[in-house]
């Protein structure tokens, strides 16, 4: 990988500018940045952070060096969303000097042991690059990266059933044969005799019972003439049944 710095040196060479870190100054980041929905990890070495784009590195240009301070993971534990952040946290302070989101996007790689690249979030063709001077420091960061990536692509993917599942489409049952009744209050008419059917009016008036359906309402008064009427009009040989029952 042929990466030149802002004075024609490799970042590598470079880092011996980021200085030394101690306890304390690890224990003020976390604090600085810990929250009761957050989770923060301080890389336990200072690194120096470099800009470039795909058009410089295309004429052979170098990396820009930016600033120096502390790599931090900032693992966001909100409600609906989980998401981690890459924050550079100056020493002595633990202000931010520069920040992004990391997802599956930035393709976060180690092309060297003490070299990490990431592409920046919102601009397609810049690269950041972080330079250190502890390899052992950049093995451990690069390993909570993978690490935390991992858990959120897998709680990502566990929300994404519990959707699915919610929005499921119930399934219909119909009923057994065994479970439907029998008709209740049913009676099948076959066939319309003429003085039958006057009777069973007639009765029906005197019950005040309702007439089955279709052949007409009793007068309240209990005259029987109109009912007598509907019954001659509703006659079996106007109708042509006595015909279909032959």
């Amino acid at each position: 990988m042929n990466v030149v710095g802002v004075a024609g040196q490799h970042p590598n060479a470079m880092a011996a500018v980021a200085g030394s870190c101690t306890e304390s100054d690890i224990r003020q980041i976390e604090r600085f940045f810990n929250s009761l929905k957050s989770r923060v990890y301080v890389c336990p070495a200072l690194a120096n952070l470099y800009f470039t784009t795909l058009q410089d590195m295309a004429n052979l240009g170098g990396w820009e060096l930016q600033t120096t301070g502390f790599p931090t993971l900032i693992f966001e534990n909100r409600q609906n969303e989980r998401r981690l952040l890459l924050c550079i946290a100056e020493k002595g302070t633990g202000f931010v000097q520069w920040k992004d989101a990391l997802t599956p996007d930035s393709k976060y790689k180690s092309p060297e042991t003490n070299f990490h690249t990431l592409n920046v979030s919102g601009d397609a063709l810049k690269l950041a690059g972080l330079s250190f001077d502890n390899e052992q420091a950049a093995a451990e960061l690069m390993d909570t990266v993978n690490s935390w990536m991992n858990e959120i692509a897998l709680d990502s993917e566990s929300n994404s059933r519990k959707k699915k599942k919610k929005h499921k489409e119930p399934k219909i049952v119909l009923p057994k044969k065994e479970t439907i009744s029998q008709p209740c209050l049913f009676e099948h008419i076959t066939n319309l005799d003429h003085d039958k059917f006057v009777k069973r009016m007639m009765v029906a008036d005197d019950n005040t019972i309702a007439p089955p359906l279709h052949f007409g309402v009793v007068p309240e008064n209990g005259d029987t003439s109109k009912m007598l009427a509907y019954a001659e009009s509703t006659s079996t040989e106007d109708s042509g049944l006595d015909e279909l029952h032959e």
